[in-house]
């Protein structure tokens, strides 16, 4: 039986599969967020309604899903045109992971 002290929070993704994915994710969060925030569980994103954003969107997700499959996902699509929220969250220490391994690269994608 596995708890969450026993989770392994570590990217299944090589270094070289990570490269190859960071300009698509890059692309997702520079041009489709608007805002993102903390939550006591992990960070909330909010984006654009767009169809290319959500097919964009949904992609990360199965793909983050695949590679860190500690992260819990929640998806939200607002009615009439409101934004579509994702929050990411687990545990407090994946919440650690987020912040020190995603959120600055999500910084670093909104300054580009």
């Amino acid at each position: 039986m596995s708890t969450q002290n026993d989770e392994s929070l570590a990217c299944r993704l090589s270094e070289a599969q990570k490269e190859a994915r960071r300009p698509d994710v890059e692309a997702l969060f520079r041009d489709g967020m608007d805002r993102y925030h903390e939550t006591e569980q992990g960070y909330l994103f909010e984006f654009r309604d767009d169809d290319e954003v959500l097919a964009r969107l949904f992609q990360f997700v199965k793909a983050e899903h695949a590679c860190c499959p500690f992260f819990q996902f929640d998806v939200t699509v607002h009615p009439h045109d409101g934004p579509v929220e994702m929050e990411i969250g687990g545990s407090d220490r994946v919440k650690s992971f987020i912040t020190d391994e995603m959120i600055p690269e999500v910084e670093a994608a909104r300054e580009s």
